[in-house]
């Protein structure tokens, strides 16, 4: 009968009851929490995927920018590289000139070896020309030497006057020669 005494089912019943009541009573309570938490968690979420795509924008961006920069520089070396070549090649030919230049003035030719006439006319009118040049020479160490009183003015006047009288010969020379070749 002790046992018949204590109801385990309707000790438990009662509270039971009022746990539903209290779980009843709740339920708005934790509906509008659940709501209100969904809400933040979906505005959360929304500002989250807006940084994450902002973010995302600006990684392809610069992976772009990236991407270009590396373009513009792969083709800056490439024309250097093609550049330097150019220049190694200039500089090769170059060296070689230099040494072709220097094996030529180690074997020095003579100037009659460096400048050959065609025909005798023309070594005639090389030498009319040279002879020319010649003179003038002599007529500016001739005018120094007055000058610095190293000659007389009679010494001067013979020596211009063997000088004039040449010049007059080569010039004359030169001038028919001209005329034969233009023929």
């Amino acid at each position: 009968c002790a046992v018949s005494e204590v109801t385990p089912v309707s000790n438990f019943d009662t509270p039971s009851r009022e746990w539903e009541n209290v779980i009843i009573n709740m339920q708005p309570i934790i509906y509008e929490s659940l709501s209100e938490l969904k809400v933040c968690v979906n505005s959360h979420l929304k500002k989250t995927h807006a940084e994450h795509l902002n973010y995302s924008a600006q990684l392809n961006e610069g992976r772009q920018e990236i991407e270009s920069k590396i373009k513009k520089i792969d083709y800056e070396q490439y024309q250097l590289e093609s550049y330097i070549e150019r220049i190694s090649n200039e500089i090769g030919k170059l060296n070689q000139a230099l040494e072709l230049m220097e094996d030529q003035l180690k074997s020095k030719p003579s100037l009659e070896d460096a400048v050959v006439p065609v025909s005798s006319l023309h070594k005639d009118f090389l030498n009319a020309l040279a002879e020319d040049e010649a003179s003038q020479d002599t007529y500016s160490i001739l005018n120094t030497a007055l000058k610095r009183n190293i000659i007389s003015s009679e010494d001067y006047l013979k020596e211009v006057g063997i000088v004039a009288d040449k010049q007059f010969k080569d010039r004359v020379l030169s001038l028919k020669i001209i005329e034969h070749l233009k023929k």
